[in-house]
């Protein structure tokens, strides 16, 4: 599969899932449930892209009848068009160049960790071990109280004046490995340092680690009363389970005093199966439909071009023999108005152009033009005809009375 292809469903997958968190169940108390869906929305995001939908496809006459040949040919005839700039190579090296910064800060903040813990006193202890940081008053930073995976780290002000709180809520954190969490998804940050969700489901993660361990408290009143006092800038590893989180105080308090939420909403957990099948079964249909047609473009045999009319002698027959039937028709026509009777046959032997002796519209202008003569000659007598009987030439004589001359007088 496509790099960019299967980075780009995974992305998209995660922001689906993460909104149906954000929107239907981010106010429920199922608090270990949500840890499980947002952790099983990063793992199956990662595993749907390559899932396949099996089926029938009917293939093209066209594609199965072409030959390997002319696969061949089209492969070595298309050449690819060379950039100046190759784009795809800037990408790599940006990507590549980000996962290394990322995965170097990743390390940094792991040997911090391994720095502090190496610095302190160690207490062992049956499920984790303690350990005292040492009082360095010439330090800049004060570092708060954190565990990671089975060490669990006091501060030396909070030893003094909290200890037996805070040993209680990390405690929680370390038996619930809720490090293994933290740790995955800052991995995920490292080769998906592009997409800013990830960013929202460790805080989201984060969140629900400090609700689990905020529900084994012993009194809630005065707990939430030692969170409010409890204002320590404290500073630690991004990777470490902190007691202290400034922006997840306000939500700790209200999820202590929250009803817990009826066993009726759990249903919506279940929304998310239904969800993943159609959106599996949309993309893997697309991704077929498209292979499809890729395949059908790039081996479907090209088409012939088409051939022009075979012309004789320099005459096309398509364009003679028209006109040929036009004009027999024509003269046709014309003989019957003139009342001259014509076989058919003379007809077509006088008329009709032969294509076999390759004649030319000379040639039957030259055997028209007796005929024409004979008509027009007939037409004429008969018009001298016609005029003769309604105008005679020779008109009938009436005897005239002998008129004297002027000159003469009468007698009497």
């Amino acid at each position: 599969m496509d790099t960019l292809l299967y980075f780009t469903k995974v992305n998209l997958y995660w922001v689906l899932f993460y909104g149906i968190y954000w929107f239907m169940l981010r106010q429920h108390t199922f608090f270990k449930l949500n840890r499980l869906y947002l952790l099983g929305a990063l793992v199956i995001s990662l595993t749907l892209p390559a899932l396949r939908v099996n089926s029938t496809v009917t293939a093209i006459p066209e594609v199965v009848s072409a030959t390997t040949q002319n696969v061949a040919t089209l492969l070595v005839d298309s050449t690819p068009q060379t950039d100046l700039v190759d784009w795809s190579l800037i990408l790599k090296v940006i990507y590549i160049g980000s996962v290394v910064y990322m995965l170097l800060r990743l390390l940094k903040g792991i040997y911090h960790i391994a720095f502090l813990i190496k610095k302190g006193e160690f207490i062992p202890c049956e499920n984790y071990t303690l350990i005292l940081l040492p009082n360095n008053r010439n330090q800049k930073t004060s570092v708060g109280s954190f565990s990671f995976f089975k060490w669990l780290v006091i501060s030396p002000q909070d030893y003094e004046h909290c200890f037996e709180t805070i040993l209680h809520h990390e405690s929680v954190h370390i038996k619930q490995w809720h490090s293994i969490d933290i740790l995955f998804v800052e991995i995920l940050k490292v080769f998906f340092w592009f997409n800013p969700v990830l960013w929202l489901y460790k805080f989201s993660i984060q969140e629900v680690h400090e609700y689990l361990a905020d529900k084994q408290a012993p009194n809630r009143d005065s707990y939430a009363a030692f969170l409010v006092s409890y204002a320590q800038g404290a500073f630690v590893e991004s990777i470490a389970n902190q007691f202290y989180h400034s922006s997840f105080l306000k939500n700790r308090i209200h999820m202590l005093y929250k009803k817990r939420t009826s066993i009726w909403q759990l249903p919506k957990y279940l929304v998310i199966i239904p969800l993943v099948a159609l959106v599996v079964l949309t993309t893997s249909g697309k991704e077929q439909l498209s292979k499809l047609k890729d395949l059908s473009a790039s081996i479907s045999p090209e088409k012939e071009p088409q051939k022009e009319p075979l012309i004789q002698n320099n005459i096309n027959p398509l364009a003679v023999k028209k006109p040929a039937q036009k004009k027999r028709k024509r003269i046709k026509r014309e003989l019957v108005l003139q009342n001259t009777e014509t076989p058919q046959d003379t007809l077509k032997e006088t008329y009709a152009p032969s294509i076999a002796s390759g004649s030319s519209f000379r040639k039957t202008y030259l055997h028209l033009r007796p005929t024409w003569d004979t008509i027009l000659d007939k037409s004429k007598q008969d018009a001298k005809t016609y005029s003769n009987y309604r105008y005679p030439a020779t008109l009938p004589t009436s005897p005239v009375r002998s008129m004297p001359p002027a000159n003469s007088t009468s007698k009497n």
